[in-house]
């Protein structure tokens, strides 16, 4: 199952892939929308969710984190 399949608060779920060889450049994007403040909250605090931050952080060097509301 997807992330968006397994956490409902979520309206939206995207995952691009790099395609540039830039040495500043990071592999992947992942674009996310929620309805809400608190779905985002929810979202934030799911389990799933931590399981797959954990994942990533023990295979990553680094990452950047952009949250904004429009």
């Amino acid at each position: 199952q997807s992330m968006k399949e397994r956490i409902p608060q979520i309206e939206y779920l995207e995952v691009g892939v790099n395609f540039s060889e830039s040495a500043n450049a990071y592999d992947l994007m992942q674009y996310s929308r929620f309805q809400s403040m608190e779905d985002y909250d929810s979202f934030s605090r799911n389990e799933y969710h931590q399981e797959i931050k954990a994942y990533f952080s023990k295979i990553t060097d680094s990452c950047i984190k952009l949250d904004c509301e429009f």
